[in-house]
């Protein structure tokens, strides 16, 4: 059954968007034409993106033009024009020189949509630094994780998230030799400064060094299915971005079905990855939390389809011989992984099992639990291991 496109007016719109033809956009789009949209550093010193999102602006009729207006919970509003953002990028991008920063260190952020993460990550870039945002609801074993992966060398947080989260692992994470706190007014310790006291110290002027387009800008951790986080490297304006699609399509990996009446239905990453309440969770991250418990023997976890949160992160657990299955320990699992991986990503449900079905290289077969679960089709079960315990 075909289905006519659903035709939207622009005429009684006050502000025409961007994007107005996304099909004449495709078809006249070329890297050239954008590229020639992009300034680039003054001298031909090569494109750095904090230029390209603020240092420009303020040489023309936008420097005093809103640039970022922050809504706090509180119901404070906070704007900032291109002028203000670009004084406080300078300022940061100072502060990170004066501890020793330089060009390719990596600067992360744990913390929520505050105006500080937004200076953080273009000031980084301005100092042609790597900037590494973290989920601030992640527990400390994931942080640590990543931090130590990433190489981190500062950490921008908040007084409650470093004392909750971070203090504990800085004895593990001996090349993270900078933290700055948001919120507090004076100096910690030694290597635990106060932002607000560093920024006002600082100049707010700053010249952005020479900026190769291929320079590391940003990290990204992905959630692994079958090892660790892994980190997946931005660089500044990147064209082999266009190798992610194929004849107009975008090549997400992910996984869907269409119904009988055309419709298309989202029905999940090829790699298993679970998106509860708009996280991504690896099950691999979750499963090795679970098994540093001394009760359990092995885990697999998967999405359990859920009307609110999108999937419920449910985890099948064997124990070891000589311990026994019970609601109270059902709990304990849930709270240690809690407190390993945070409340988003330890699992809501817990099944005790004898045994988890594996294939014959010895990796759960979680598309099994999931089938079983949900009461779906095995699927093909030729590389099952009938002989595990």
């Amino acid at each position: 059954m075909s289905w006519a496109p659903i035709k939207k007016s622009s005429e009684p719109w006050c502000v025409q968007p961007h994007l107005l033809d996304y099909e004449k956009a495709c078809a006249d789009f070329t890297w050239d034409e954008i590229r020639h949209e992009l300034d680039g550093l003054p001298g031909g010193l090569g494109l750095n993106i904090a230029h390209e999102m603020v240092d420009r602006h303020t040489n023309g009729p936008r420097r005093d033009q809103s640039a970022i207006r922050w809504l706090g919970q509180d119901g404070t509003v906070l704007d900032l024009t291109y002028a203000d953002l670009k004084e406080q990028m300078n300022r940061f991008a100072n502060v990170l020189a004066t501890l020793g920063v330089d060009k390719g260190d990596r600067v992360f952020t744990l913390a929520g949509r505050i105006p500080e993460l937004y200076i953080t990550a273009i000031g980084a870039w301005k100092r042609v630094s790597v900037f590494c945002q973290l989920f601030s609801a992640f527990g400390p074993e994931p942080i640590y994780q990543r931090l130590r992966k990433g190489d981190a060398k500062v950490l921008v947080t908040t007084k409650r998230l470093y004392r909750q989260k971070v203090a504990e692992l800085r004895e593990r994470l001996p090349q993270l030799t900078h933290l700055l706190l948001t919120d507090a007014e004076k100096d910690l310790s030694d290597g635990v400064w106060s932002l607000h006291q560093c920024m006002a110290q600082a100049s707010g002027k700053f010249v952005i060094p020479p900026t190769d387009p291929e320079e590391m800008a940003i990290l990204h951790f992905t959630r692994g299915t079958t090892g660790m986080p892994k980190g997946a490297v931005h660089v500044h304006d990147d064209p082999r971005y266009k190798n992610c699609f194929r004849g107009g399509w975008y090549i997400t990996g992910d996984m869907a079905r269409r119904d009988a009446d055309g419709y298309f239905w989202f029905v999940g990453c090829t790699d298993d990855i679970i998106k509860t309440s708009g996280h991504m969770v690896g099950p691999f991250e979750v499963e090795s939390a679970l098994m540093e418990h001394p009760a359990v023997a092995e885990a697999g976890v998967i999405g359990k389809p859920h009307p609110l949160i999108g999937d419920l992160v449910k985890a099948f657990v064997s124990l070891q011989s000589d311990s026994v299955p019970s609601d109270k320990l059902r709990l304990e699992l849930i709270g240690f992984a809690r407190k390993k991986l945070g409340s988003t990503v330890a699992p809501k449900e817990i099944a005790f099992q004898d045994s988890l079905p594996k294939n014959k290289a010895g990796k759960i077969m979680r598309r099994l639990l999931k089938g079983c679960e949900l009461g779906m089709a095995e699927g093909d079960t030729s590389t099952l291991d009938t002989n595990s315990d």
